[in-house]
């Protein structure tokens, strides 16, 4: 694997200042958390790549459309015009107790997060620089205390009930605490002492003990400022201090969201964002229609599933911009049994399921050699600069024993083989053709896999309310700006997001002992073990992570992906600050 970089993500904690613009210069008296370096103007040269596939064309992707090849805008932004987006569907709007990219992706034009990320054609986005949102500055005075000063002048969208009042600590105090108490979130409040609000422009978190993920889980796309008399319409409503309103919304067909004329930000010149009139979003689950809107301009943003639909988009619009990351953190294609029941509790079983999947021939054919193998940790926060090879990810994972798991069933009592399901929300694309693929090979041990198909929203409703039975399918482990959200949250025992009923005791004392390790060096050191653990004992069944290949078309201005914060869903900002050329 190369290694060069201390993490590909580094974490800088950058406050900030001036014109309410959410990114100027002036730095907070802050360290950086534990996970990455402290960010430098300049990055350092980045080594090349591995070889992941044996497709050379497709592999020369990764450095012809690198995010750091990106070109500035040098023109002046233009105001007005109309983006629209790709979008799946949620159950509902209430982005506190739903952990999904598409809830969060509307919840990102209506509401404020208290910090954010850089990213854009100016930004490094291969690693998180921590920026303000709703905070101008913030400082650590002790391992223990973050101190946050709001930006001043924010107000809610001017929309009843809140009808554009000002936003102030206790707002954000609220929201944290209704975090902390019940949400799909509360994890992120775990070692939360206390939360104060001194006055009306500062917010004080004391922790229980030493919090090196707290920053950038507020810098995630999961913990948003919404008013208090919000709360009993969280479901039906989004009404925040965001750059956008929300006008309308069908969850069968897709959202408009408007241009709210009183937002605080402006950008360095003083002119008040955002510039587009609206943002809309399109849900297309036909892939070829997908792509037929794209080219169309019926949809402004694309993301091609494979390198045919890239080849075939660029025929499209050839003049369109590409950016290709290595893979999106979030973006991880797997299957997961259930670890808390016959056959799956028994580590044999696990392991004899994911022999018998050949990963090679996933990456080659059902993405057309445009993935990396999935893992458990984001590779960056393991002091990694590129994700790992096949050859590095053990001996469960790296390649295909048809014999060997046979033998382990055998041992675990189940020589003749059983019958079992993976739940899946997918109709078409990569993940059915991966899951057929699988299918096929677990034929050989004598298991027998049905691929039971389900709407969206069905397969939502099993998986968070964890009645789902056999196997499921998904291509999100999680997400947010921290590897404790892929690690403490997805498999600490006591964790509401530990939607696969893994309870380990030595692996949650791992999971807590990262919490508290401030050390840099030390805590990638625990992550090491946490990844070989998960490696070991197989509670989820890697498939691969695609590239993370996204594409735009060229009449908008200052737009980009972000390895994190991939655009134009979850936590991206780039609604805020693209311009329409033309």
């Amino acid at each position: 694997m190369a290694t060069g970089i201390t993490g590909i993500v580094a974490v800088g904690t950058v406050g900030c200042g001036g014109n309410n613009n959410g990114g100027g210069a002036t730095k907070g008296a802050t360290s950086a958390p534990a996970g990455g370096t402290q960010a430098s103007a300049t990055p350092p040269p980045y080594p090349p790549p591995p070889t992941y596939t044996s497709k050379a064309d497709v592999q020369a992707l990764l450095e012809k459309y690198s995010p750091f090849k990106l070109q500035a805008p040098t023109g002046e932004p233009k105001i007005g015009g109309e983006f629209v987006e790709e979008w799946g569907t949620t159950n509902h709007l209430d982005m506190t107790t739903l952990d999904t990219p598409q809830v969060q992706t509307l919840a990102n034009r209506a509401y404020n997060r208290l910090l954010t990320i850089d990213m854009g054609p100016r930004a490094n986005n291969l690693r998180l620089d921590l920026k303000g949102d709703l905070a101008k500055s913030w400082e650590t005075p002790s391992d223990t205390q973050f101190v946050f000063q709001l930006n001043p002048g924010v107000k809610f969208q001017n929309v009843a009930p809140v009808n554009g009042r000002d936003l102030t600590s206790l707002d954000v105090k609220y929201a944290f605490e209704k975090y902390q108490q019940d949400s799909a979130f509360k994890s992120f409040f775990d070692g939360v002492d206390k939360i104060e609000a001194p006055d009306n422009q500062t917010i004080k978190v004391t922790m229980k003990g030493p919090a090196p993920y707290f920053l950038a889980s507020l810098a995630g796309p999961m913990v948003y400022v919404f008013p208090k008399e919000l709360q009993q319409d969280l479901e039906t409503k989004m009404i925040g201090s965001g750059a956008f309103i929300l006008k309308d919304i069908d969850l069968n067909t897709g959202y408009n969201f408007v241009k709210n004329p009183d937002y605080w930000k402006t950008d360095a010149q003083g002119r008040r964002l955002p510039y587009l009139d609206s943002v809309k979003g399109k849900i297309i689950l036909d892939l070829q229609l997908a792509l037929a809107a794209f080219g169309s301009g019926e949809r402004s943003v694309y993301s091609p599933p494979t390198p045919t639909f890239l080849k075939q988009a660029l025929e499209l619009v050839p003049n369109a911009v590409v950016e290709v990351l290595p893979q999106a953190p979030s973006v991880q294609v797997y299957m997961s049994p259930r670890v808390d029941v016959p056959p799956f509790n028994d580590v044999r079983v696990r392991r004899a399921l994911s022999l018998a999947v050949d990963r090679q021939q996933l990456i080659d054919s059902a993405v057309g050699g445009a993935a990396v193998p999935s893992n458990f940790v984001p590779f960056d926060y393991l002091g990694n600069s590129w994700p790992p090879t096949l050859s590095e990810m053990g001996p469960w994972i790296k390649s295909q024993d048809i014999q060997q798991a046979k033998q382990l069933l055998q041992e675990a009592g189940y020589a003749n083989g059983f019958k079992t399901q993976v739940n899946t929300s997918a109709k078409s694309g990569p993940l059915l053709a991966a899951l057929q693929l699988v299918q096929a090979w677990y034929k050989e041990i004598n298991v027998d896999l049905q691929i039971n198909q389900q709407q969206t929203p069905q397969w939502a409703q099993e998986f968070f309310g964890k009645t789902w039975n056999g196997l499921t399918a998904d291509t999100v482990a999680s997400t947010g700006f921290d590897a404790d959200m892929y690690t403490y949250h997805l498999y600490y025992s006591k964790s509401p997001r530990n939607y696969f009923n893994v309870s380990n005791p030595d692996l949650d004392a791992m999971l807590l002992k990262q919490r508290m390790t401030t050390d840099v060096k030390q805590r990638q050191g625990v992550f090491q073990q946490i990844y070989d653990h998960l490696l070991d004992q197989v509670y989820r069944i890697p498939l691969y992570s695609g590239w993370r290949t996204h594409m735009w078309r060229a009449d908008f201005a200052n737009y980009s992906e972000h390895l994190y914060a991939w655009g134009p869903w979850h936590a991206s900002t780039m609604h805020e600050s693209v311009w329409k050329v033309s």
